[in-house]
Formats: C-alpha cells, structure tokens, sequence
C-alpha cells in the first residue's frame, strides 16, 4: 500500500514536471521531506520543501505564531508527527500548515503546542 506521504509526493512532482524520473522523485523526496524514510508518515517539510510547495506549486499555507519561541525538542517534534496529516514547516517562532482545519485549531490554542499535543491524546 502506497504512504499518504508518497501520494502527496508524486502528486507534488507531477504538477511540477510531468515526465519526471525516478532520479528526480529521489531528489524531490530528499528536498521535500525532513524525515526521508518512506515508512515514516511524518508530514514534516524542510525549509526548501515548504518553499517548494508555497513558491512553485502557489500551495495556500498559514502561519500561526507559536505562544512563546520553543526549543524544537524531540517531544514536542514526535507530539506533532503522531496526528498532523498534512505537510507543515515549524521553526522556533511560528508553524506553517496546509490545511485550513488544523490552523484554526492552532489559532484556538493560542500557538500552545503542548496544550494542543495534549489535547490530541
């Protein structure tokens, strides 16, 4: 069965360049994604694959500050891979999601990462 995350893949490098390689599926999967193991569902984008996908695919995104500047610790990076199904972007000031839903939840939690983490549980 074919990962949500390499649909979106192929889906992303299809309407980027539609007679696409292997070598160049490779590639993308490498810029795109923070963690690279296929059978790993993290949703977590580089730097360059949120670039990507807001720049090149024109992709609608939305920030959401985070409460307080965070340390990007494991806990909360695992906290948010367990139930975010869509690619997002976290720095230490802010959160990029692609999807409307999961933002305004984000909005609702004031930015809280542990208070949304938690509340997910």
């Amino acid at each position: 069965m074919i990962s949500k995350k390499k649909k979106l893949s192929i889906a992303f490098l299809k309407s980027h360049k539609t007679d696409y390689t292997q070598k160049d599926f490779e590639k993308m999967w490498k810029m795109v994604w923070r963690n690279i193991r296929e059978e790993n569902p993290s949703m977590r984008l580089t730097k360059g694959g949120y670039q990507f996908l807001k720049n090149s695919l024109e992709l609608k995104d939305y920030m959401v500050k985070l409460k307080r500047e965070c340390k990007l610790k494991p806990e909360i990076l695992l906290g948010l891979d367990k139930f975010i199904t869509c690619p997002y972007y976290i720095t230490n000031k802010e959160i990029y999601v692609f999807e409307e839903k999961l933002a305004s939840e984000l909005v609702l939690r004031a930015g809280d990462l542990d208070i949304l983490i938690v509340s997910r549980r």
